[in-house]
C-alpha cells in the first residue's frame, strides 16, 4: 500500500478494498493510513504519588508540557493537541483507568496517527528532614549594670522526593519505538519533573533539532 524511503519520503498506492464496515469509518473518520502519516499523539501520562493516583489535574499537565516541547521541535511531525486528544478517548470511552485494554494500534486507529506518547511519572517522597540554627548575641546596657542577652531559633524543613519519568512512543503497527525511564533524585518541589522530563524528550527519535 505504501513505500516509505530512507530520505523519508511516502509513496502511496491504490488501497485495497476495504469492507463496508472500514470503508465507513475510513470515510467518516478519516482512519485511513494517509491520515495516520507523520502525525503524533500524547497521551494522558500516568501520575503515581506515594503509590497512589495524584488524580486528572496532574495526568494533564505533563501532557501538556510534552506537547509544548514537541511541537517547538517536529520538524515534519504534526503534533496533536492534548485536547484533541482527549476529547476523542473520551468520545470512545477510553481513559486511564481503562487504557490498558486497548493496543496501541487500537489507539492509534482512533486518534488516527502514527505514533503515540505514553508516559508514566512516579514521585515517592525519599526524605523530611528539619535543620535548626540557633544564635545569640549579647550586648551592655548604658550604664554597664547589666547585661542583655539575644537568642534566635531558625528551622528549615526540607522535603525531598525521588522522582521518575518513564517515557514510551509507539507505532500504529504495535511497535516500541522509543522506552526509556530517568529518575531525578533529591527534588525538593512536589510535582517537579521537568528535568528527567526534558532529558528525555531530547533524546527521542520525534524531537528534531
Amino acid at each position: 500500500m505504501k513505500i516509505v524511503y530512507a530520505s523519508g519520503r511516502v509513496e502511496f498506492f491504490n488501497k485495497a478494498p476495504l469492507s463496508t464496515d472500514k470503508a465507513s469509518r475510513d470515510q467518516q473518520g478519516g482512519t485511513g493510513i494517509q491520515d495516520h502519516h507523520n502525525k503524533v499523539a500524547i497521551l494522558p501520562f500516568a501520575y503515581i504519588k506515594n503509590s497512589q493516583s495524584a488524580g486528572d489535574v496532574m495526568s494533564l499537565k505533563p501532557q501538556n508540557d510534552t506537547y509544548m516541547l514537541l511541537s517547538k521541535h517536529a520538524g515534519g511531525l504534526t503534533i496533536i493537541d492534548p485536547r484533541t486528544t482527549n476529547a476523542l478517548l473520551a468520545k470512545a470511552g477510553i481513559n486511564r483507568a481503562n487504557m490498558s485494554g486497548y493496543t496501541m494500534e487500537e489507539l492509534c486507529n482512533i486518534l488516527s496517527v502514527e505514533f503515540i506518547v505514553d508516559g508514566t511519572i512516579t514521585q515517592n517522597l525519599s526524605s523530611n528532614t528539619t535543620n535548626v540554627s540557633y544564635n545569640s548575641s549579647s550586648k551592655n546596657d548604658k550604664n554597664d549594670a547589666k547585661r542583655s542577652t539575644y537568642e534566635t531559633t531558625n528551622a528549615v524543613n526540607r522535603t525531598n522526593y525521588e522522582t521518575s519519568v518513564a517515557i514510551n512512543i509507539y507505532t500504529d503497527k504495535n511497535n516500541a519505538l522509543f522506552t526509556e525511564e530517568r529518575k531525578a533524585l533529591f527534588v525538593q518541589n512536589e510535582g517537579d519533573y521537568d528535568s528527567p522530563l526534558q532529558y528525555l524528550l531530547k533524546r527521542c527519535p520525534l524531537y528534531k533539532k
